[in-house]
């Protein structure tokens, strides 16, 4: 067997711990491991037989991660059959406790990430989020804890951005004055009533978002089909949420590109005015350069980035606006 990967289990985990680990997998799943290898933050488990699984640790609360595993079903169930199919344990449980921490077994998808520098591969992904989009309503969940309603979080998203915008001394001031613009357009807009008519329909309709919808969550199998994973950020949400932030990083600045990929996704599940008027708000949030700025603050390192100027950011908000 390969070395377990002790930075994904610490701290219940360690010392002989791992082995474990396996013997109650293999008692609550009524299976045999032949060998595991760790993959980014899972296991990839082979089993005697030679079937191919794939074992997701959690650190979450009980009640969040049975809020993942019961939208994964639902997915599945409303016919979007491209997300992991759940093993169920012995005793039927979506998931099981060891110790401390939660672990759900799935079949491993096999194939690769998408290439977005291929058109083609990246016209598939916004396809394959619009109808994961129209399999993403009436979910009702059994106990839905409060962290994963979102629905009405868009003023909180804003407010963060602007603060830490307006915190970061190194972005040039053009470009800073233009940023925090934004999100003062974003706010404003957020009181638009048919923006909060769209937000009160999702949450009406039981809509969820996946929360991280971006290449590293997309497996393409041998076939070409694509495969949703990764349910971790998934919440009640506006659905927009996931379009926006596939868009916003993987676009960057270019409006012309936002335009034509956002017809692309109405090609596959029309946009109502009130899902444009949505997405135009969320499109004025600078989620990248918050994100960037966070990223590099965690790693203690100076943000080296390539700041859009003011001209690009007018020329970005002109383009936007025309989703409208």
């Amino acid at each position: 067997m390969h070395t377990l990967s002790c930075t994904l289990l610490q701290p219940d985990f360690q010392g002989d711990e791992p082995m474990g680990l396996w013997r109650n997998i293999e008692s609550l799943y009524s299976l045999k491991i032949s060998d595991y290898q760790p993959v980014r933050d899972v296991f990839r488990i082979t089993t005697k037989n030679g079937g191919v699984l794939c074992l997701k640790p959690f650190a979450y609360a009980q009640h969040e991660v049975q809020f993942i595993a019961e939208a994964m079903e639902y997915l599945r169930g409303s016919g979007f059959p491209y997300v992991p199919e759940i093993l169920r344990s012995a005793d039927n449980s979506l998931w099981v406790r060891i110790k401390q921490r939660k672990f759900m077994l799935t079949q491993w998808v096999q194939g690769r990430h998408p290439d977005f520098s291929h058109p083609v591969e990246y016209r598939q992904a916004i396809q394959t989020l619009a109808h994961f989009h129209q399999h993403t309503e009436g979910f009702v969940c059994s106990h839905c804890p409060t962290c994963r309603r979102k629905v009405d979080q868009l003023g909180h998203r804003i407010r963060r951005t602007h603060q830490l915008l307006q915190q970061t001394e190194f972005i040039p001031i053009a470009s800073q004055t233009m940023l925090l613009d934004f999100c003062e357009i974003a706010q404003s807009r957020l009181h638009h009533p048919i923006v909060q008519q769209g937000i009160a329909q999702e949450a009406t309709d039981g809509a969820f978002a996946h929360g991280d919808f971006n290449y590293p969550n997309l497996v393409r199998d041998i076939h070409g089909v694509l495969h949703v994973i990764d349910f971790d950020a998934t919440a009640y949400q506006v659905r927009m949420v996931d379009l926006a932030h596939l868009l916003q990083r993987n676009c960057r600045w270019s409006g012309e590109n936002i335009l034509r990929w956002v017809e692309v996704y109405d090609g596959v599940r029309t946009l109502s005015d009130k899902d444009r008027a949505i997405l135009t708000v969320l499109l004025h949030i600078p989620e990248t350069i918050a994100r960037q700025i966070r990223l590099q603050s965690r790693r203690n390192k100076s943000v080296s980035w390539r700041w859009p100027s003011a001209r690009t950011l007018r020329a970005y908000s002109r383009r936007v606006n025309q989703i409208l």
